[in-house]
């Protein structure tokens, strides 16, 4: 047996499925004991997962404000204000994607994708909503709780991708070998 075959004999889909989930656990309890970024003080990453909804909640109700004020004619414009609250959203879908990733690689990988680009898009927008009363507040900068999180759904995204290559490969080697 050569040095390599050695190695992959320990990578079976079992093992990678339990390394991918710990690994992926493991970086997403990490980032909620971390700052997660900046605006005019830094907030904790377990904070802004708690309030999150909240200010999801925040920014629909201004959105429907600003489409009643429209069509009962008050404004000319539409001034909606959206932030990076809308980010939150990766969370459930993690999670999700985590209780799936045991029975369905492939949802998984869709479903960590989407995540993994929503968390990225935290990244396009300067500003997020900031307290209560829906005020928002320019992101100043971005901490290591971001970036735990970040990973914790990048590598639900890579250990999927990694066993549905696998069984793909595998397939298209048992038809040849016919």
């Amino acid at each position: 047996m050569k040095k390599n075959d050695k190695k992959l004999k320990y990578m079976t889909e079992g093992n990678i499925t339990k390394l991918t989930i710990i690994l992926s656990v493991t970086f997403y309890l990490s980032s909620l004991t971390q700052t997660a970024y900046c605006t005019y003080d830094c907030k904790s990453s377990l904070t802004v997962f708690l309030v999150g909804l909240l200010g999801i909640l925040t920014e629909i109700g201004s959105i429907v404000s600003s489409i009643m004020d429209k069509i009962n004619g008050q404004t000319n414009t539409m001034n909606i204000n959206i932030g990076a609250t809308f980010t939150w959203l990766a969370n459930p879908i993690i999670v999700f994607s985590l209780i799936i990733f045991r029975h369905s690689k492939r949802t998984a990988l869709i479903l960590s994708t989407i995540s993994s680009a929503l968390i990225l898009l935290f990244l396009v927008f300067d500003r997020v909503v900031d307290d209560v009363a829906g005020h928002y507040s320019k992101v100043t900068n971005i901490k290591l709780g971001y970036w735990l999180w970040l990973f914790s759904s990048l590598i639900i995204m890579i250990g999927s991708l990694i066993i549905t290559k696998r069984k793909k490969v595998d397939n298209e080697n048992k038809t040849q070998s016919k």
